[in-house]
């Protein structure tokens, strides 16, 4: 079913979905009736009849899936969005003109991180792919590295020689290993640089052994949120920061 009241999620509140609720209990003085008590009890009630009526831990287990759960289609004009999410346009993109004005970005960036408790992260990939994020967000990948899930890097540009000749190969080796050279270098994949804010506490890291790639894992996508009407999970919107073309 749907979600009766979304407006905690898309007000940017950080809940648990009831999807993962196994059992619900309320304490009482004994010989009380939960019938025509208070609303709180009812609502109580009509929860308890409603796991009480899935009888075997298969049923559960179909009943509560993610997959039997969407956020309802609601417009851009909706009052339920906020006017922090960036949905109704894209984060635009830019071509720094010098590194002066690149690193003055990049400290507005991390000063805005560094107040919000978040890290930033980088992830580098091709124009077609740079222009569905900037619009849409992260959508969450559900397979690849680590069994799907958002990739990004620790390291900025200018830690991989930015201007320099081996710029695009310092990235490739190090988020996607030396054996992927030949299908990644010169090709313009990695042309566009997106940077997200992120709490660390969510990053894990990235398959591989790499140091400096880490991921928000397709199963805490899973556990701590809803797909879209499209079943597509996103990260948040409104926590991309700068959107640069090299």
């Amino acid at each position: 079913g749907e979600i009766l009241e979304p407006r905690p999620w898309f007000e940017g509140g950080v809940l648990l979905p009831p999807k993962a609720i196994r059992r619900a209990y309320l304490l009482q003085e004994e010989g009380d009736e939960l019938a025509n008590t208070s609303t709180d009890q009812v609502l109580f009630k009509e929860v308890i009849d409603r796991i009480h009526s899935i009888s075997s831990s298969s049923q559960l287990d179909s009943s509560l899936s993610s997959s039997s759960f969407r956020l309802p289609s609601l417009s851009l004009n909706s009052n339920l969005l906020t006017t922090k999410l960036r949905s109704s346009s894209s984060l635009p993109f830019t071509s720094p003109k010098s590194m002066t004005e690149f690193l003055s970005a990049m400290t507005e960036v991390r000063n805005t991180c560094a107040g919000n408790g978040w890290a930033p992260v980088y992830h580098y990939t091709q124009p077609l792919f740079g222009q569905l994020i900037a619009k849409t967000g992260f959508r969450m990948s559900t397979q690849g590295q680590g069994d799907g899930g958002v990739y990004f890097s620790t390291k900025g540009p200018c830690s991989y020689g930015l201007g320099t000749e081996d710029y695009e190969k310092n990235i490739i080796i190090d988020c996607f290993g030396k054996e992927r050279l030949d299908e990644y270098k010169g090709k313009g994949k990695l042309d566009i640089l997106i940077i997200y804010g992120v709490l660390p506490q969510i990053l894990s890291p990235a398959p591989g052994g790499r140091d400096n790639a880490v991921m928000v894992k397709k199963s805490d996508f899973e556990a701590l949120t809803y797909p879209h009407a499209d079943g597509n999970y996103f990260l948040r919107p409104d926590r991309l920061f700068g959107a640069f073309r090299f």
